[in-house]
């Protein structure tokens, strides 16, 4: 109190000195002190902006390069792991534009090292130029292997693919401790921006302060007649500010333009209350109107889900192009019988694919697509993967959703034994078990981490993405709606061995019909 009182007396003084002229001048006196506080507030606020943005740009800036480059080496591994699995020339070229933009993005990064040191940073460096060195001498050694065939040593070779993916999870542990790291700076200069925007809060508040006393001292000293009738208008503005429904006008009678003013705004309260009501109103009914649209579409979405997850899963293009390419080749390297035979196969799974989609089909019929299917896979891999048949043809004419087998043998094509280079293998077995059709694939590829498989058993019931599986939460959610709570589904791996087990209610003899949920 005993500060405000001696600044009101020095602003007091201030004004007997340099206001003694007219009230043009007064004005002008007062204005240009207020356009000084103005420019102080304005420049102190915009250089300290200024100066905060520049650090959080720059923190920010770290963390995408940092990531960018990341992200550069997980294309640089993908090249490598398909130019490893299908020793494409396309592979090797798209591994060289991608090592050469890691190159680049790591040599950038070192550089900046110069300037802003970071250890882990520096260490995630080293690894990924050990990484870059690796798989340079991984692929020109796959070169060597595909110019000279079966002359390569395929055991050397695996060792070396298997040593860049040890540096890569490396990589991935040392990009985390860095990334971590570079946040918490980051972090920690937010807490500084923020108590630097807090001081520079406090100074506005506080010029702000003295150009209300500034103002102050002006108006009693040469506005002293209008003050009360101001007043009496802010104290209502601000009554409205805070309950702008408050049916209450401002009454000024002093026969000026205050009056007009005065009336003026309280014809504005009235509109923009009646407005208010008007919004309210309309608010009101577009919130049920979007409802209602969501509801529907919701609705819409839900019956169509599982028919685009099928249509998304079931067609892979780039397996097509593989077929199509490998017919191409058997036309010219041997006779029509094979090629008529891949052809005769292809056309059948298509044809299976495309026109059962929406219908119930037996256990029989999509064994025997799941044939024509590993008859096509035959011709692409080799010997380098074998497919078992186990079936007990007493169950086959159980009748299930289309397309639930072959995802299944598919998925551990592609996720088991599609990067082994020999000895892959992929069993179908059907038999009967306590009353039910038992039903399972197993493969004996890598199997699945523990972590990754509860996560993948938790999404089956979820939407969206379930990382690389959506086959598998596709046939689990069809057979789920055609045969209820009634379903046993379950999915074990372990190191060498993934089974995919699915119990079918009450094996129906063939010709029977269920009459259950629609697909």
């Amino acid at each position: 109190m005993r500060a405000a009182e001696k600044n009101a007396a020095a602003g007091n003084r201030f004004l007997e000195r340099f206001g003694r002229g007219s009230i043009s001048g007064k004005y002008s006196l007062g204005y240009l002190l207020m356009l000084i506080i103005v420019v102080v507030i304005f420049a102190v606020s915009f250089f300290t902006g200024e100066a905060l943005s520049a650090q959080y740009r720059q923190a920010m800036g770290d963390l995408l390069d940092l990531n960018g480059l990341f992200i550069d080496v997980e294309n640089t591994n993908r090249a490598v792991y398909d130019y490893y699995l299908y020793l494409r020339p396309v592979s090797g070229e798209n591994y060289r534009q991608e090592s050469a933009t890691t190159r680049r993005a790591l040599e950038e990064m070192f550089s900046r090292l110069d300037e802003d040191y970071s250890r882990e940073v520096m260490d995630l460096c080293c690894m990924i130029d050990t990484y870059l060195g690796q798989s340079e001498a991984l692929v020109n050694a796959l070169s060597d292997f595909r110019s000279e065939g079966s002359a390569g040593d395929n055991a050397a070779l695996a060792d070396a693919y298997h040593d860049t993916q040890d540096t890569v999870s490396f990589i991935n542990q040392s990009f985390q401790e860095a990334y971590t790291l570079k946040l918490a700076t980051t972090r920690q200069m937010q807490g500084r921006i923020h108590r630097m925007q807090m001081t520079l809060n406090i100074f506005q508040i506080a010029m702000l302060g003295l150009a209300l006393l500034v103002c102050l001292a002006f108006y009693r000293k040469v506005v002293q007649g209008m003050t009360r009738a101001v007043r009496r208008l802010t104290e209502f503005a601000a009554r409205v500010t805070h309950q702008p429904t408050l049916q209450e006008h401002v009454q000024i009678d002093t026969g000026d333009e205050l009056a007009v003013f005065a009336d003026a705004f309280n014809e504005m309260i009235d509109t923009i209350q009646h407005q208010m009501g008007q919004i309210e109103e309309d608010s009101r009914v577009r919130g049920q109107l979007q409802q209602a649209e969501m509801e529907n579409l919701r609705i819409s979405a839900a019956l169509q889900a599982s028919q685009l997850k099928l249509l998304q899963s079931r067609i892979n293009p780039h397996f097509l192009f593989n077929t199509l390419n490998m017919i191409s080749q058997t036309a010219h390297m041997e006779d029509a019988e094979e090629t008529a035979r891949l052809m005769e196969a292809t056309a059948d799974f298509l044809r299976y694919n495309l026109g059962k989609v929406t219908k119930a089909v037996t256990l029989a019929d999509e064994i025997e697509n799941t044939r024509n299917y590993v008859y096509i896979q035959r011709c692409r891999f080799g010997e380098r993967i074998g497919f078992i048949f186990e079936v007990d043809e007493s169950r086959a004419g159980q009748e299930v959703p289309c397309m639930i087998l072959q995802p299944l043998v598919e998925n551990s094509v592609t996720h088991g034994v599609g990067s082994m280079i020999r000895g892959g293998r992929v069993t179908v077995r059907l038999f009967p078990a306590g009353g039910r059709s038992l039903l399972e694939v197993e493969d004996n590829g890598a199997g699945i981490p523990e972590r990754k498989l509860e996560k993948l058993r938790a999404s089956f019931d979820e939407d969206g993405d379930d990382g690389g599986h959506i086959g598998l939460r596709n046939v689990y959610q069809r057979l789920k709606l055609f045969f209820g709570e009634e379903l046993l589904f379950e999915i074990e791996s372990a190191p060498g061995r993934t089974v995919v087990r699915i119990g079918l209610p009450r094996a129906l003899d063939c010709g029977e019909t269920r009459k259950g949920e629609p697909l």
